[in-house]
């Protein structure tokens, strides 16, 4: 294949990426606001998942809010069932707060949009343009996990 035919084949494959991912966008949007959480709740959760658990006054300042906000929203978040707010063993007065079970799955839902059935998405695809998208996307899944750190 010369330059310019791989050339126009990425060109293609960035203007089918971008649709998938403005469509998954909005999915997740639309998904997004049917919930109660909070946009600051989900930042919240976010940052928990990300970065494991930390003290309020640590979330407080990566959200850019003021401890009484946080409070709230810990309170809030806790009777909801998403996060935890426990106490330090070896510190009197320091709390560590901890995404639950629930808090996990609330995130994955939301993010991560239910896959439909295969056979509705492929019921028009002829069985070549199957095995040739499996090929393709094996590929995808063999460089993902060479560089897992790459953006995207």
């Amino acid at each position: 294949m010369d330059t310019s035919s791989r050339q126009h084949l990425l060109d293609d494959l960035e203007q089918i990426h971008t649709q998938m991912q403005e469509a998954m966008a909005r999915t997740m949007l639309v998904r997004l606001a049917e919930r109660t959480l909070t946009f600051q709740q989900l930042r919240l959760l976010l940052l928990l998942l990300v970065d494991g658990p930390a003290r309020p006054g640590e979330l407080a300042g990566r959200l850019a809010v003021s401890g009484a906000t946080l409070s709230g929203m810990l309170d809030r978040m806790t009777a909801a069932g998403l996060v935890t707010d426990e106490a330090v063993p070896s510190d009197a007065r320091g709390r560590l707060v901890r995404p639950t079970t629930n808090g996990r799955a609330t995130v994955t839902d939301l993010l991560l949009a239910p896959v439909p059935d295969p056979r509705w998405i492929t019921d028009g695809i002829t069985d070549d343009e199957i095995a040739a998208l499996l090929v393709g996307l094996r590929a995808i899944l063999r460089e993902r996990r060479r560089e897992p750190d790459q953006p995207g």
